[in-house]
């Protein structure tokens, strides 16, 4: 596990540092609209303090002269700084800092820190007449032919449904 979650920061790393990359490229290609006339393709613009910003139709990137970056489109975020880095998107969100490594998606999330590693994966979806849980208190019965929890009045047993246990009622 721990394997599997060193190698997926190690890959968040790469990830953000190929985002970072391209916040830099966008002044070079134009993907940001940058470009020195500002008719139909983006406005460069150029703080006192020696940051830049470049503003076009796909999005906006900006660099700041104390070694910050970041950038925005509408598929998503990226942000570079000092202590790390952070990138958004339609499927999920990751960061990496000094102190560990995050991950947030549709099918779970997962941390890696100094401290350790943790990983959650979401509940899953059940059609209805199917809990994933049943109330505390049960006891384990005999009922039409099933061993049945017994609980509250009701009577549920255990089935499989997209490889999790979960429960159903027995009329």
């Amino acid at each position: 596990m721990k394997t599997i979650l060193f190698s997926s920061s190690a890959i968040l790393a790469v990830a953000t540092l190929l985002v970072t990359a391209s916040i830099a490229d966008a002044r070079g290609r134009g993907s940001y609209g940058v470009s020195s006339s500002s008719v139909g393709r983006g406005t460069e613009y150029t703080t006192e303090r020696g940051g830049s910003a470049y503003v076009g139709p796909r999005g906006v990137a900006a660099e700041g002269a104390n070694g910050r970056s970041a950038a925005v489109t509408d598929r998503g975020a990226a942000y570079s700084g000092p202590n790390g880095a952070a990138v958004s998107g339609r499927h999920g969100a990751a960061a990496v800092t000094d102190n560990g490594a995050a991950y947030a998606g549709r099918y779970g999330a997962a941390a890696v820190t100094t401290g350790g590693a943790a990983a959650v994966a979401p509940r899953p979806v059940l059609p209805a007449g199917y809990y994933s849980s049943i109330p505390a208190g049960y006891r384990v019965v005999a009922h039409g032919g099933y061993n049945c929890y017994y609980a509250g009045g009701v009577y549920y047993r255990t089935v499989f449904y997209g490889g999790n246990t979960v429960y159903v009622i027995v009329p």
